[in-house]
């Protein structure tokens, strides 16, 4: 969710499995062993354990507190035991006392009064220049939320108004706020909004009015809204694109890059193409570069669960409880066992795990950071060639090296989730053939045309 260094390391803390929602891409919902676990949670939170046990797996680990930067929460919805979390902010940021960037995503349809309440504790006891990144999952209009989550956008707008309201009627000095809206559409989804100019314009005209309302609304200069992702795809993983798809992304594309957006009245997002920016991101290479994707899960980000233990991604919560396996073998969720994600898991507190192997699982992570790009680039170019060969993507990729290094480029930092490659594949390295089938059909190609 949010970047990392070498130089710092980022806390991320499961604080909830549950959730309000019953979003139709969302797994949670289904699966009892979520609710098993967010009890325990709760039970963490309220006695102190969780951050006694947190504290223990540390000094396991030989990590000292002061290397961490940044806190994110993550879990089903983060703002269920928000107000329990609150009454730890002291001891957190005395004993974290680098800690200066607090992060969590809310679905915003939950209790507020959770969240402000956050707000006003961070002023209260942080010792030092706090700033809270607050990103609000929505997917656009009521016509998208009814088919995604379920919530009307009256509901999201007004708890966001709430803290607008909250920031304008308080003077904070050591707090600096951004709300950040953030899409998770499916591909179908985007399909349907890009069929015609109209569902198009409905689409991003309803990020345009929430910029205007709130630069119309807020007027603390510390609270901003910020929309870098609010207006995209997510393919969500694991996702078998075809080849037909790809094709439909493409045309897509080339038909929305005929509207002039500022005609319809657009003061934002009129330059927006949504197919386009699916994979159509800007990067940087060197020899010591790693993907934008490569999130660093037990390396420098550290996932811990209520008990201590470091999961191995934000989507694989519970993938080591036999109860949870046992509710999810044969539902489609795994192609290749489940089996490949055990391996990531790190128990520090375990009695039976001893100091050195604890200190080899972390090289393993690190080791494994420093080399991930370098081995993903070599599978996924050879993938794209292969593909070619047999026509599934553009044949230009068999003729055209640069252009097959560079959209492969492309496509690793827009899609190279170990996790994901794991789930699918039963191996981190090789990526899912349906990212390569979308991105190849013409999107980056006509990203090519259009200088991007």
């Amino acid at each position: 969710m949010y970047t990392h260094t070498s130089e710092s390391r980022e806390l991320n803390l499961v604080v909830s499995t549950r959730c309000n929602l019953h979003c139709s891409y969302c797994f949670l919902h289904k699966n009892n062993s979520y609710i098993k676990e967010d009890d325990n949670i709760k039970k963490a939170l309220e006695d102190g354990s969780f951050f006694d046990n947190i504290g223990k797996s540390l000094d396991k680990m030989n990590y000292l507190k002061s290397s961490f930067t940044a806190i994110n929460l993550w879990g089903a919805e983060t703002t269920v035991h928000l107000d329990l979390l609150s009454k730890s902010l002291g001891r957190i940021f005395n004993e974290y006392h680098n800690i200066n960037q607090f992060n969590f995503s809310t679905n915003m349809a939950y209790d507020v009064n959770q969240i402000i309440g956050l707000l006003k504790t961070i002023e209260e006891v942080a010792p030092r220049p706090i700033t809270v990144n607050l990103q609000v999952s929505i997917d656009g209009p009521n016509s998208v939320l009814d088919k995604t989550r379920m919530v009307k956008n009256e509901v999201i707008r007004y708890n966001v108004d709430q803290i607008i309201d909250y920031c304008n009627s308080h003077v904070m000095k050591n707090l600096a706020i951004a709300i950040i809206y953030k899409t998770t559409i499916p591909y179908n989804i985007m399909a349907e909004v890009c069929s015609s100019k109209s569902s198009y314009v409905d689409y991003v005209g309803f990020f345009n009015d929430e910029m205007c309302r709130f630069e119309s609304r807020s007027i603390n200069k510390r609270l901003t809204f910020k929309t870098p992702n609010c207006i995209s795809c997510a393919p969500v993983a694991p996702t078998d694109f075809t080849t037909e798809q790809g094709i439909y992304a493409a045309d897509r594309a080339r038909f929305i890059d005929q509207f002039d957006l500022r005609q319809e009245g657009l003061k934002y997002f009129w330059a927006t193409n949504l197919p386009l920016d699916l994979y159509n991101h800007p990067y940087k290479y060197n020899e010591q570069y790693t993907s934008s994707a490569a999130c660093g899960q037990g390396d420098n980000v550290l996932l811990f669960r209520w008990d201590g233990s470091i999961v191995p991604c934000t989507s694989a919560i519970m993938e080591d409880d036999p109860n949870y396996i046992k509710e999810v073998e044969g539902d489609g969720q795994w192609d290749k066992g489940i089996d490949t994600i055990l391996p990531w898991f790190i128990y520090p507190n375990r009695d039976d795990i001893s100091p050195a192997e604890i200190k080899r699982q972390l090289q393993f992570k690190k080791d494994f950071w420093k080399y991930h790009f370098q081995y993903l680039k070599t599978v996924t170019l050879a993938m794209m060639y292969d593909m070619a060969e047999i026509k599934q993507i553009s044949e230009l990729y068999r003729s055209d090296s640069r252009a097959l290094l560079r959209h492969g480029l492309k496509i690793i930092t827009r899609t190279a989730c170990y996790y994901n490659n794991m789930k699918s594949n039963g191996d981190p390295f090789i990526p899912q053939a349906g990212i390569i089938r979308i991105a190849c059909n013409g999107i980056l190609e006509f990203a090519d045309v259009k200088g991007c």
